[in-house]
């Protein structure tokens, strides 16, 4: 598992940071190891690139320390949401429970699915 250290690191030449700078070391490690699993649960391939693998781990754990609301949403199964004259749709699905900057990590590091006919 990365260590808070290694995430420090990272963190500190990122750029919009503050919520993980400010996170005990308590739940930075908790985020860490609940960040590595939801990664490793993904159909990775199984020669895969561990830099953006622990990359995205790192993403995923800040995503998750800032407590994404529409990721919430999408996660209790709202498929949309108004509020006054504003909407949104969502896509739903296992999206929503991986950060947008990790799954743009991931993305060569995934098996792709193929349909069989």
């Amino acid at each position: 598992m990365p260590t808070v250290n290694e995430a420090d690191a990272y963190f500190a030449t990122r750029l919009n940071s503050d919520v993980w700078d400010i996170a005990t070391d308590s739940n930075k490690t908790k985020a860490l190891a609940t960040a590595e699993r939801q990664i490793k649960s993904l159909r990775l391939k199984l020669s895969y690139d561990g830099t953006k693998i622990t990359h995205a781990i790192y993403e995923q754990a800040i995503w998750l320390l800032e407590g994404s609301k529409r990721a919430k949403l999408q996660q209790e199964g709202v498929k949309s949401a108004s509020m006054g004259g504003m909407s949104e749709t969502f896509k739903g699905g296992k999206d929503a429970f991986i950060s947008p900057q990790a799954r743009l990590l991931l993305e060569t590091e995934m098996v792709k699915a193929v349909n069989i006919t």
